[in-house]
């Protein structure tokens, strides 16, 4: 399934719940989306849209395993998050 996230969508997008997500995913330990969602402390409807935006904006290899009752990454690491920083002033000057 695609969507179609407007600028508005992405703007909303939090990404402090992203890296939640992300983490518990990794050690699939979700629980189902109604469980993640209190966790969260968001709607069930706002779990299926993060999902959805690391699947399709972040191409994150997400699926859900009905057995373990789990949102998993299909391939190793799933996301990769880097922090990037701009240089300070000191640091970009050139002798």
């Amino acid at each position: 399934m695609n969507y179609h996230f407007s600028e508005i969508m992405i703007r909303d997008m939090n990404i402090k719940v992203i890296i939640r997500i992300h983490e518990m995913i990794t050690m699939q330990s979700t629980g189902k989306p109604s469980a993640l969602a209190c966790v969260l402390d968001v709607s069930e409807r706002t779990v299926y849209n993060y999902i959805a935006f690391m699947k399709e904006e972040l191409k994150a290899p997400i699926n859900y395993s009905n057995l373990k009752e789990s949102y998993y990454y299909t391939e190793p690491p799933g996301l990769c998050f880097v922090a990037q920083t701009k240089p300070t002033q000191l640091n970009a000057q050139h002798h």
